[in-house]
């Protein structure tokens, strides 16, 4: 099955887990968390703006996390702010949050097995194999963050051109294991 998703990843890609739609009595706040992982595009962020239109997450409270490399804080935070704004997404809060680089290379990527363990699965299956080791900080910052959310939205950056598409659509599974509604967006590759 994963191979057959995988086939699109340069296309447009929109992942749904959770019932989305579900009725929430209006005399409760719901909110919605979105993960921008900042790259050179903002397709997400005009998602998000049609989505905050429909009249279930009209009233929503918008929270917006811009995850950042730690070497481009200084250099990008500025500009988030000013593709937020433009975006005209009301958010009640924007929250920059710097992260190691290598923890956002490894969000779209995964952990190698040990050399020894990986030669011997090679020689078993023929095929490399993969722990399912979700990057430690950005994945412990989302579940923490956005525990009680009613929507998480997450951005899926584009992947290594060493690491499989397959392989970035099971890290996935094992992000978003613990969360109710989540949203996972891709815009092509070549926007």
């Amino acid at each position: 099955m994963w191979n057959r998703i995988a086939a699109t990843v340069d296309k447009c890609l929109l992942i749904c887990k959770g019932d989305l739609w579900k009725p929430v009595p209006f005399n409760l706040a719901s909110t919605l968390d979105l993960w921008w992982v900042v790259e050179g595009d903002d397709l997400l962020l005009s998602f998000i703006y049609v989505i905050s239109r429909n009249y279930r997450w009209t009233f929503t409270k918008l929270r917006i996390f811009a995850v950042i490399k730690e070497t481009e804080v200084d250099d990008v935070k500025d500009q988030t702010s000013k593709r937020i704004h433009q975006a005209s997404l009301e958010a009640d809060s924007i929250e920059i949050r710097s992260v190691a680089a290598d923890d956002i290379a490894t969000y779209g990527s995964a952990k190698l097995s040990t050399h020894q363990n990986m030669q011997e699965n090679e020689g078993s299956k023929g095929r490399r194999i993969y722990k399912n080791e979700p990057p430690v900080g950005l994945t412990s910052l989302i579940r923490s963050e956005s525990a009680n959310a009613d929507l998480i939205m997450l951005n899926l950056p584009r992947p290594r051109g060493d690491m499989p598409a397959s392989r970035l659509l099971q890290m996935l599974d094992v992000v978003t294991k613990r969360l109710t509604r989540v949203v996972i967006f891709r815009p092509p590759i070549n926007f």
